[in-house]
């Protein structure tokens, strides 16, 4: 559809006003005078114009309602969008003709209303099934703005002056500019679920989840991305933070995922109202998560959640014509979903709660179906288990189920019942939308008490390698040759960075992404000065992605970090920048009296010692000495303090690689 502008001619029958004897339009009230018409004055013109669209009016107000509607499948978007870019220079040519007053204009409108108003009735009519729901909203939003057009561009054409027809006709090419705009949207949405759909390596969907994810929050590295999502996450459980490591980021990947082929505002609904019900009732939840059985089936059941919704994504992709046998995964998919995922879900509300006090060991022997039907006898559970296809698998585990061509049949004792591929894809979207949110709101409860249940390399339950991810992640940043070879524990990474490239930002960007049994990292840095090496032990960059949990601008763990690590073999900080940076702390603590000063100087005492530098340390030790004491000090402390004067104005060479 062309984003133009479009002009129709309306002519309007003149009058010499009886009054003034200026001319005026034929029918109205004299703009000079404010003689009001006679009674025997008639525009024909105006009156042939209305009774053209009078037809039409009555189509738009009462549109036709469709008896049954196919569930959508992609190529429907195809059809529509083909038939919109043809419905549109139909209508102007009908409203042209109008304005003429051409023969057949009116059968010519009252077609082209029709056309449109069908359309909106058939995209509202259309069942929202996963993941289709937003390409069909957009779509129902982008032909009510055309509506919105054909009704003011018939109010112009029927309009008695030309300044009520021009103003009708400017707020119809406004409806018919964001028809446009919520057009190119739609494209947008539907190449990136396209991506999302088709059957390429896991570490590709991973790779554009993640810069949609930063695209969103406005990001270009992994610490401001995990930072950000950490702070959503906290702000959609309404809690001041939420623990690092890595939850914030899972959540925000997979809430953009439910953007695209879910709910988004269910998932962060469930999260939000799963993580309420977990954190009130902390020592059931330390209880449940003792069990030796509970991580495993939990980082089991994280991925094969996301194996699930691959596979019935790409089943999906396929159009309405599923192959039966491709539709046969989806019913094994929707069957292990409600024996894996659903059963850690239903125990963990139930448990988690005080539904049930059983230990999880002996829980998990529980029919899983049984569970879930227990779950959904409470009001505030029920909502977050929804879309586990408990009779699918009822069904299959007896082998009642039958597969026709677009669908299956089931017997069970509750009677038989008949599901589209497109119908079952849907409960198991949603089926996964639940239990991930569900997990999510889980694993931050339990890490709000201290219990780590949760794996910080939680994108392995994508199916790709750290190595890979990390490639992708430097490559989406601008990096080029960028390879990763992991020799037991240690990955040296070989990049040639963009030219204003920090190369500690991006040590202390991936380290949220390098998995736990990685202790060191060596960069091989290729630039026109020659290659750099540049590298030191993972842990000190690891704190990076927990936040700013010393309040000091990441000031005490850069200093830790860098202290760590060498470039081209010379160590990062040496004792005199340290030193300097020490003294200038200090001297900003001896000037802001807002706050208390020996817990800051405390912890860069600590540091001192972590680095090994007692003369440091002792030095701080007077410092915390003289904030007690205020000038009642001994001769030996204002020795010991007089060295941070001498620390703070020693010239030293400092350059962060």
């Amino acid at each position: 559809m062309v984003h133009t502008r479009h002009r129709i001619r309306l002519s309007f029958q003149l009058i010499n006003c009886a009054g003034c004897s200026t001319a005026r339009i034929r029918g109205v009230v004299c703009p000079d005078c404010s003689r009001r018409p006679d009674p025997w004055e008639v525009n024909e013109r105006l009156l042939a114009r209305s009774a053209a669209i009078k037809a039409s009016i009555e189509l738009l107000d009462r549109p036709a309602v469709p008896t049954a509607v196919e569930p959508f499948e992609l190529d429907d978007l195809q059809r529509i969008l083909r038939r919109l870019d043809a419905w549109h220079p139909k209508f102007f040519r009908a409203m042209e003709a109008v304005g003429d007053g051409k023969p057949g204009a009116e059968d010519s409108v009252s077609s082209a209303v029709r056309e449109i108003s069908s359309e909106f009735s058939l995209l509202a009519a259309t069942p929202r099934l996963r993941p289709w729901v937003r390409i069909l909203d957009y779509a129902e939003v982008c032909v009510s703005h055309l509506i919105r057009m054909v009704r003011c561009y018939l109010q112009a054409v029927s309009a008695a002056t030309p300044l009520e027809a021009q103003g009708a006709a400017e707020e119809a090419q406004r409806y018919l500019d964001t028809a446009v705009l919520e057009l190119q949207a739609l494209s947008d949405f539907i190449n990136v679920l396209n991506s999302l759909m088709t059957p390429d390596a896991p570490e590709s969907k991973i790779a554009t989840l993640i810069r949609l994810t930063q695209q969103e929050f406005d990001v270009s590295d992994i610490i401001a991305l995990s930072s950000a999502a950490d702070q959503q996450l906290a702000r959609i459980i309404e809690v001041a933070q939420v623990p690092g490591g890595g939850l914030g980021l899972q959540f925000a990947i997979q809430d953009v995922a439910a953007r695209f082929y879910g709910d988004q505002q269910r998932y962060r609904r469930v999260v939000s109202e799963s993580y309420s019900l977990f954190a009130a009732h902390p020592q059931l939840l330390s209880t449940l998560a003792s069990s030796p059985d509970f991580l495993p089936d939990l980082q089991e059941s994280l991925l094969e959640l996301n194996d699930a919704v691959a596979q019935v994504m790409h089943v999906l992709n396929c159009g309405r014509s599923i192959p039966r046998q491709l539709g046969r995964a989806i019913v094994d998919v929707a069957a292990s979903l409600v024996e894996g995922p659903g059963q850690l879900v239903a125990i963990s509300l139930l448990t988690g709660t005080g539904r049930k006090t059983r230990p999880y060991e002996r829980l998990r022997q529980d029919n899983a179906t049984e569970l879930l039907r227990t779950v959904r006898r409470y009001p505030d559970l029920e909502p977050l288990v929804r879309g586990f296809s408990l009779e699918v698998r009822t069904a299959q585990a007896h082998r009642m189920v039958r597969y026709v061509d677009d669908g299956i049949t089931l017997d069970t004792k509750g009677g038989s019942a008949r599901l589209g591929w497109h119908q079952l894809g849907d409960q198991v979207l949603t089926a996964f939308e639940s239990a991930m949110a569900c997990l999510v709101g889980l694993q931050v409860a339990l890490a709000g008490r201290g219990v780590t249940a949760y794996d910080p390399d939680f994108y392995r339950s994508f199916g790709i390698l750290p190595a890979d991810l990390v490639t992708l992640g430097l490559i989406a940043e601008g990096y080029e040759a960028v390879s990763v070879v992991d020799t037991s524990g240690c990955w040296t990474i070989e990049v040639t960075p963009p030219s204003d490239c920090k190369v500690f930002r991006l040590a202390g960007g991936i380290a949220a992404l390098v998995p736990s049994d990685v202790h060191t990292l060596t960069f091989l840095i290729h630039q026109r000065s020659g290659t750099h090496v540049f590298a030191g032990p993972v842990e000190p960059l690891r704190a990076f992605s927990r936040g700013d949990v010393d309040g000091d601008n990441y000031g005490l763990a850069t200093t830790r970090a860098l202290h760590a690590w060498s470039y081209d073999g010379v160590r990062c900080l040496t004792p005199p920048v340290v030193r300097r940076w020490v003294a200038y702390q200090i001297h900003l603590l001896r000037h802001d009296t807002s706050i208390n000063p020996i817990p800051r100087a405390r912890a860069l005492r600590s540091l001192a010692l972590e680095i090994a530098d007692e003369e440091l340390a002792a030095v701080l030790t007077a410092a915390i000495r003289s904030f007690r004491l205020g000038s009642e000090v001994d001769p030996a402390t204002t020795t010991s303090l007089a060295k941070l004067d001498t620390w703070g104005v020693t010239p030293v060479e400092f350059n962060i690689p």
